[in-house]
Parts: C-alpha cells; structure tokens; sequence
C-alpha cells in the first residue's frame, strides 16, 4: 500500500489550496477562539499551510507575542512568507514530529487544524508538542474521526469508485489509505492520556461545504490532500477517474452549491 506523499505537492495546487480553504480556516477560528489565545502567547502553529490562520492569530498575540508556523510542504511555505505582513509571525519548513528547534517548556499554545489525520506519527508528534509546551499549555486539535468516513457521501463516492476494476489495479492491496492514518475518536482520547495531556473539551462538529459545482468540490479536495488524493493516478487515466467522480458528485449539487455534510472532532487538552 503506498502511503502519504510530500512530493505530489506544487505551486498549482498550493495557489489552489490558499483560495479554495474557507472551510478549513473557518474551522481553524473556532479552535483559535476555544483555545482562548491571548495577547503576548507564544503560540506553535502545526501544518500552517499558506498562512491564513496564522495571520489571524498573529494579529491576536500582537507585538508582545509571536507565532511559529511549520509545514513539511515547501511551496505553501512559500505563499505564507510572501503574504507575510507581521513581524511576531515566521514561517518554515517542519514536521509534527521534530521540532527539536524549541526548547522544553517554551510554547503557550499549540494547534494542528485539520492537520492531525496526515501526521504519519502520532505518538511521536504528540511526545514532541508535550515537550515544548509550557506547563498547563494548550492543545487544540481539529481533525476527522475514522468511524464517521463512511458516513461522508463524498468519501464513499470516492472509494467506490476507485474499487472499480479498470481503477483498483493502482492500489497496492485493499486497505483504504486514509484509514492508516486517521484516528477514531476513542483513539484521540487514549493517545493524549497516554501521552500526559488532560483532555478538557473534546466535540463533534457537523460542516458544510462552499462551493458551487463538482469540479471546484474535486479541486479542493485534491489541493486539501496536496495531491494525494490522485496521486496513484496518471496521463489519462488520471483525468477519467477525475471525470467519473464528477459525475457521481452532480447529484449533490443544488440551487444553493454542494449539499453534503461531514463530521470532524474539535479537541482542546492541555499539559497536566
């Protein structure tokens, strides 16, 4: 089974993904808000990606505090520090589970927003944040739950129609790839315990999505995944699957855009 791929990402899809993320930013305002993020907090932005809630947190901390944005992908990196406009704010290139650049007990405030599902080692990353974070420092972490996947109407539109013949033989095995790095909701809350945190809120929230037609859902989905979703796929083949799960997406479409809702945990914790 092939895993995660950082190398399917560029410029394109990193351009697409800083346009086409409202619902991920969204999302990241409500975890912002929960973790009560305060002026002068030292705050550990994980898989910062372009730079959007970065910038809206950067402008909460003000002058007396400072935010660090990593994420493994280069050219997202990039867009933040072009878009850059404050000084309390850095972006670079980083992984969840090294950040051997910061010293025990240093960070107020750590958040992964709809990061931690692509994180390859949880133990570790989670370890690593422990680490750094100042005594009663904060977590706060947005992500999908495995037991809702197949409660999502585009996640099986998609796996069903990569089990199609002429497109299951680009899969090595059957597992379905997602699941190897996704965690269920029982599996969050052991995982932080396991690892020292005290879990003060953990929710379910319902979403929606914005936009209009098919081919912008697919497109962001592909940015969101930074080419991970298609990556098994080339030439030809590649731009028919895209097709065919266009065409199983138009029956969600209405007057008002995509109707389709998905469920994603909200979990605050913070260092006991």
């Amino acid at each position: 089974m092939m895993g995660i791929c950082l190398s399917l990402d560029n410029e394109e899809l990193a351009k697409s993904y800083d346009v086409m993320s409202n619902s991920q930013f969204e999302n990241g305002i409500k975890l912002v808000e929960g973790l009560g993020i305060k002026a002068g907090d030292k705050v550990l932005d994980i898989g910062s990606g372009t730079g959007r809630l970065g910038a809206y947190v950067a402008n909460i901390i003000g002058p007396a505090g400072s935010i660090i944005g990593i994420d493994p992908l280069e050219e997202r990196i990039k867009i933040a520090n072009n878009k850059n406009q404050y000084s309390n704010a850095t972006y670079k290139i980083g992984t969840a589970e090294d950040l051997s650049f910061i010293p025990d007990n240093n960070i107020d405030v750590i958040y992964l927003n709809a990061v931690f599902h692509w994180v390859n080692d949880k133990e570790k990353a989670l370890k690593e944040i422990f680490r750094v974070l100042k005594p009663k420092g904060k977590l706060g972490i947005t992500t999908i739950p495995r037991e809702c996947i197949n409660y999502w109407d585009f996640a099986k539109i998609i796996s069903d129609v990569f089990k199609r013949s002429e497109y299951n033989k680009f899969f090595y095995g059957s597992e379905n790839q997602a699941e190897k790095y996704i965690v269920t909701t029982t599996e969050l809350v052991v995982i932080l315990q396991k690892i020292g945190f005290f879990i003060s809120n953990l929710q379910v929230e319902t979403h929606g999505w914005g936009f209009k037609t098919a081919k912008e859902t697919l497109k962001h989905m592909n940015s969101s995944s930074f080419g991970n979703l298609f990556g098994r796929f080339t030439g030809a083949v590649k731009e028919q699957v895209k097709l065919d799960i266009e065409a199983e997406l138009e029956e969600y479409i209405t007057k008002e855009g995509v109707n389709s809702k998905w469920h994603g945990i909200m979990a605050f914790a913070y260092k006991k």
